[in-house]
């Protein structure tokens, strides 16, 4: 649908200088939360720029074969903006796509929205008490608060591989898929078994010649139990909404709240979920050399838990071979690995995830003083954090969106998101309302609960379940998870007032 708006006549083009109350920057889910939350709390005023030409962030540019939700659909959709018409339990990621379209529309997001503007930098000006905000389009935007949602998993991970430049064939990164290469018939090295690489390796498994899977540690997959949703349980969703919040109640206290205790140190439900995953194995890998290099060495949970119906299957398929000595280098035609075996290669995929620590230190904006989120961290404890869901002290009026201690092993990200934003936009309504210009959140409040988080997280199976992984940053810390329920998560936000900020 094409909208032709204020917004949509400025896309791409330098505007003049606009005066906002609140600017969000990034257009995926977390950005349109922020935005319809800010706007039912009576802030009208809001505009929102996002650097690509569509709502729907991830599921915009993720578009490789097989890609869908890990989180039941019922559960992967806004609180009040509830879909009817999903196909299946796990929605195919086209679907989640066009849903953030059609909430978009229907809550206005395209007329208050700029397309192809990229955030350059945010500066907090003390003097007018207003972020200024450049794009690298030649805008200038006046704010009276920021909130950034560009995401968590939006800059690529690649690997430093020696001769990688000189290879013939193709190379791309999963989130950026070459659907102009043609795969029939082709040698595919994978390099990777993330929550990507087990959606996408079974679709090219059966269209390319050979398949060469690369794991540098094995995963815990456990069964997916997708199903398509009929049309009369679909009209139903749409004809009984009772029945519709049943289901979502139901995957919410047994697909999330549940399973915390596989994170949190309950030892029979570790216990039960090891079991499930390595029978998951067993069901499908009859090679015992094969089996052998699919059982993780760590504890359930240290790393993200996947799903999957047809993983095991693939990867059991003769045309698939997994290899686990790791890349030594890249030639014209082939991949070397470290034990000598050479990999004939057309096309190389990567499915080695995101930058998400990094893509936190490094966003480009300045509080108090001209110091950057980089510095600030740095000077208060050299790791990232945040104050209740994304504020940091230094920063008046700012958010970051799906921030610090709102990410999960198990969680739908939207249900995190929704609490953190709705605290948000509750304490600064409260605050303007009050005739109080700027709010950020109190050093000792913000060390208090940074200690807490701390000690709570520590014995979770995040730290101690003996693997590497994206949760924690290079000093070994985790400040990407909550150690905790969702329920004592949404708790927490609703109950936290201005008690926590300096006021000014």
């Amino acid at each position: 649908m094409k909208h032709e708006t204020f917004a949509e006549a400025l896309r791409g083009t330098a505007a003049p200088t606009r005066e906002v109350d609140l600017l969000v920057v990034g257009a995926g889910f977390a950005g349109m939360l922020a935005a319809i939350e800010a706007r039912r709390r009576g802030i009208d005023d809001v505009l929102v720029i996002e650097k690509g030409d569509d709502f729907g962030g991830c599921w915009r540019e993720n578009t490789y074969p097989g890609v869908a939700c890990d989180i039941p659909s019922h559960l992967y959709s806004f609180r009040r903006n509830p879909s009817c018409d999903w196909s299946r339990t796990y929605s195919p990621g086209a679907e989640i796509f066009a849903y953030a379209q059609r909430i978009a529309r229907e809550e206005g997001l395209y007329e208050r929205t700029l397309f192809g503007k990229t955030m350059t930098s945010a500066d907090w000006d003390a003097g007018s008490r207003r972020w200024k905000v450049r794009t690298a389009e030649g805008d200038l935007f006046v704010a009276r608060a920021l909130a950034s949602a560009t995401g968590p998993l939006h800059q690529v991970k690649l690997p430093e591989i020696p001769g990688l430049d000189g290879f013939a064939g193709t190379a791309f990164h999963s989130a950026e898929w070459r659907h102009d290469v043609d795969l029939p018939g082709k040698r595919v090295v994978v390099i990777g078994t993330g929550a990507s690489a087990i959606q996408f390796v079974p679709e090219i498994a059966k269209v390319a010649g050979k398949v060469a899977v690369i794991q540098r540690s094995a995963p815990y997959v456990v069964p997916r139990h997708d199903r398509t949703i009929p049309d009369w349980l679909r009209w139903a969703y749409r004809n009984l909404p009772g029945l519709r919040a049943l289901r979502r109640t139901v995957h919410y206290y047994l697909d999330v709240e549940l399973k915390k205790g596989i994170f949190t140190g309950a030892g029979h439900l570790r216990k039960a979920a090891t079991k499930q995953a390595l029978g998951n194995i067993d069901r499908s890998i009859k090679d015992p050399v094969l089996r052998a290099k699919l059982v993780p060495d760590y504890e359930i949970g240290c790393k993200r838990v996947l799903i999957s119906d047809d993983w095991y299957p693939a990867l059991a398929r003769s045309n698939v071979a997994v290899e686990t000595a790791g890349v030594a280098e890249v030639r014209a035609d082939r991949v070397v690995l470290r034990d000598g075996t050479e990999i004939p290669a057309d096309v190389i995929v990567f499915g080695t995830g995101f930058h998400v620590n990094e893509a936190l230190m490094a966003l480009p904006v300045r509080g108090r003083d001209g110091r950057s989120l980089r510095d600030a961290w740095t000077a208060i404890d050299g790791s990232i954090g945040a104050y209740f869901g994304g504020t940091v002290p230094g920063f008046p009026n700012f958010f970051l969106v799906h921030g610090p201690r709102t990410g999960s092993g198990w969680i739908s990200a939207l249900l995190m998101i929704e609490s953190s934003v709705e605290h948000f936009t509750r304490v600064l309504t409260e605050a303007w309302g009050r005739g109080i210009d700027a709010i950020e959140p109190r050093l000792d409040a913000y060390n208090e609960l940074t200690a807490e988080l701390d000690a709570r997280v520590e014995g979770m199976v995040w730290n101690r379940g003996g693997c590497a992984s994206w949760y924690l940053d290079a000093s070994g810390r985790n400040r990407l998870t909550w150690p905790g329920s969702h329920t004592d998560f949404d708790r927490r936000h609703r109950a936290a007032g201005l008690e926590g900020y300096e006021l000014a």
